[in-house]
């Protein structure tokens, strides 16, 4: 289902036709129903690491300022890729011969005050940035992470959660968009208003769907 698609549901809910969408749905320069799909999927992510999001990818870390694992570019000028990652899992160091060796991640308070010959190579973080220690050598790391996926800004978007997650996109914005405006008054079940019930059934249905995937070793997408 396109971002197009998902628009016009929400639209019908709303009682709006597409006319209506320059009138009421427009803040200056920025699509309130757009927003709302964004802000649907954006807490989903921030709820639950998808397997689908999960990456790995290389750091380049600074012995001295350590490397950016917030927002990180792979490739060359001409054909970078840009991951925005939302956490972070576990990591590898690249050795000389190319081989990987594993490093844990650990709390920076929990270093050793002085390293000594025993002290084994850990990684800490502190805000966007990914420290080693010791810190001898600028290295680069292989880094297991969920990433951020792209927000929505055209109509023909359309991405794996608008295929098998659009429920959850269509009642999250649909929410989001009810405490805005206040188009309609859900009925109400218990403390929850029905729209949060259906976001928080179809969040649900999402992980046990990503469980599969993740516990299985073919991929239920090909």
């Amino acid at each position: 289902m396109t971002i197009a698609q998902l628009k016009s549901k929400l639209l019908y809910y709303l009682h709006k036709a597409d006319a209506d969408i320059d009138t009421d749905f427009m803040a200056g320069e920025n699509d309130m129903l757009l927003d709302a799909l964004n802000s649907a999927r954006q807490a989903a992510e921030i709820l639950y690491a998808f397997e689908l999001n999960r990456v790995t990818v290389p750091i380049s870390v600074d012995a001295v300022a350590g490397g950016n694992w917030f927002e990180v570019v792979v490739g060359t000028e001409e054909d970078a890729v840009t991951y925005n990652m939302n956490s972070l899992k576990r990591a590898w160091k690249v050795l000389d011969d190319g081989s990987l060796k594993d490093v844990d991640f650990v709390l920076k308070s929990t270093l050793p005050t002085i390293p000594d010959s025993s002290t084994r190579e850990l990684l800490y973080i502190e805000g966007t940035q990914i420290f080693q220690y010791p810190s001898n050598v600028s290295t680069v790391y292989q880094v297991e992470g969920y990433k951020w996926m792209a927000d929505y800004s055209a109509d023909e978007d359309e991405d794996w959660m608008c295929k098998f997650g659009n429920d959850l996109l269509f009642w999250g914005a649909l929410n989001d968009l009810n405490y805005r405006f206040k188009e309609f008054v859900p009925r109400q079940e218990g403390n929850l208003s029905l729209s949060q019930q259906r976001v928080d059934q179809e969040m649900q249905k999402l992980i046990v769907w990503d469980n599969r995937i993740r516990n299985s070793t073919v991929n239920l997408l090909n």
